[in-house]
């Protein structure tokens, strides 16, 4: 037996309310040897940046002390310092695009696309939400990053997104590799320099419900936003819910995201490449 839905998530869905927040779990399901996850990523960066001697032994075993300790925000930003700007772009490119030989199944990012939301949002520096966009409709998608957040803010408020989702990528994207939030300083640009995207973050999480899919729940700046708004609001804002792999939380955490963050855990089975996860997601998109 799966995930059963709760009824606020089939309510969301049918208002066109959802907001689907898709994390690297998808891309990675997707494409398994492919897509690395942030502590992937900075470890294949730190290897690139030994092998052409940007940095020495000593201060890669440094750096990886830096990672295995969880300062993931410290390690890139020292990463990114001591990497040729050329060199990291070209890394990074390479590392988050592909081609049709790397067999690319893009079926759960179809999926959340057939939960017609209005918005899905995504801090996923690939392109394999908009692929799948184009596959089921054979036209590209509405894309924005947190550079064009005043121009779709005001379009999410005057309710005019009926012609499909906005994908919204919120920490940048492959093609504009200075638009991708990845070190220290790029989250505090994004945090404290962005005004409205921190209003777009705010009204997504005060207006709409999110579902977190493919999603750690470890991201330090979307964290921040939930926090700031349960605080603000004596912690009685309408609870998100995000879809985990069973064993991902134990109940005692279970507990707390739902008491500190609002944020009610659904977990699935993950057997079969995560085929739980797809089955809600069909039986979510049954109730629209």
């Amino acid at each position: 037996m799966g995930a059963i839905v709760p009824d606020r998530l089939k309510t969301a869905a049918r208002a066109r309310q959802l907001v689907p927040f898709v994390g690297s779990g998808i891309s990675r399901k997707s494409a398994p040897h492919k897509f690395p996850d942030w502590v992937g990523l900075l470890k294949l960066l730190l290897e690139y940046s030994l092998k052409n001697k940007y940095v020495t032994s000593r201060e890669a075993r440094q750096i990886e002390d830096i990672i295995n300790a969880g300062k993931l925000l410290m390690a890139a930003e020292v990463i990114k310092g001591n990497l040729p700007e050329d060199e990291y772009i070209h890394q990074l490119r390479h590392l988050f695009t592909y081609n049709d030989a790397d067999n690319i199944n893009l079926l759960t990012q179809k999926k959340i696309i057939q939960l017609n939301p209005r918005i899905i949002i995504t801090t996923n520096y690939d392109r394999l939400i908009e692929d799948a966009y184009s596959s089921l409709f054979g036209k590209a998608p509405n894309v924005a990053t947190y550079r064009d957040t005043s121009n779709l803010l005001a379009t999410i408020q005057e309710h005019s997104l009926s012609t499909g989702p906005v994908i919204f990528k919120a920490h940048g994207d492959v093609g504009s590799i200075d638009s991708m939030i990845l070190s220290d300083r790029d989250y505090k640009r994004i945090m404290f320099d962005e005004a409205m995207y921190d209003n777009l973050m705010s009204s997504m999480f005060l207006n709409s419900i999110m579902l977190f899919v493919g999603f750690s729940l470890s991201d330090r700046e979307i964290i921040a936003h939930i926090e700031k708004l349960r605080h603000r609001f004596n912690y009685g804002t309408a609870p998100h819910f995000a879809l985990l792999a069973i064993g991902s939380v134990n109940r005692l955490e279970a507990i707390s995201y739902r008491k500190e963050f609002g944020i009610e855990i659904i977990e699935y089975n993950k057997s079969h490449n995560h085929r739980g996860l797809d089955d809600f997601l069909d039986e979510l998109a049954g109730f629209i």
